[in-house]
């Protein structure tokens, strides 16, 4: 039992390393239930021994109730992460302000900017947006443009896919704009 009980620690230990470089909550609950079973086994090897030399059996249940309050603590908020990526929850706003940044920075030749849609599953970053470009602009510069906006956002934010469609203005668009009308 303490062999397998020292195979599990280590095996809890790369788990939870490796969930951590992945960010990935399904090598998380992996980990957890080694964790638990690990946890368990222990629990019991204490309690014989602390039963053995104390007499007291209530031991048992002690250290089987402050094992079932942690199981119920890890899963909740085990469950809570897990339900945040199922949902693919907006990205953090410390990484938007860096889009937005980066948008600003080429507020001259931008229109407008609509449908801006970001969202994260695990490590990956997903951002899709239309970006409406003044409509005599070549299709070599909106496609530089937009070429340089999205290797600009990759190369801010880690594991990112970029996608930006661009349109031409409408008269409507562009209230303080002679050139649609």
């Amino acid at each position: 039992m303490i062999f397998s009980m020292v195979a599990t620690l280590f095996l809890v230990i790369f788990l939870r390393h490796v969930a951590k470089t992945e960010k990935s909550a399904v090598i998380e609950a992996d980990s957890l239930h080694y964790e638990i079973d690990l946890l368990t086994n222990g629990g019991v090897l204490v309690a014989l021994v602390a039963i053995k030399y104390t007499g007291h059996h209530l031991i048992d249940s002690l250290v089987s109730a402050l094992i079932a309050v942690y199981i119920i603590f890890s899963a909740v908020k085990l469950n809570l992460t897990v339900t945040k990526e199922l949902l693919d929850e907006a990205m953090p706003e410390d990484e938007l302000i860096k889009i937005h940044d980066i948008l600003n920075s080429h507020s001259h030749e931008i229109v407008n900017i609509h449908n801006l849609r970001t969202r994260k599953a695990g490590v990956k970053r997903f951002v899709d947006m239309h970006i409406v470009l003044w409509e005599g602009a070549s299709l070599k510069e909106a496609n530089s443009l937009r070429r340089d906006i999205e290797d600009r956002i990759k190369d801010s934010i880690e594991d990112t896919d970029v996608h930006l469609y661009i349109e031409p203005c409408k008269a409507d668009q562009c209230d303080d704009c002679d050139v649609c009308d």
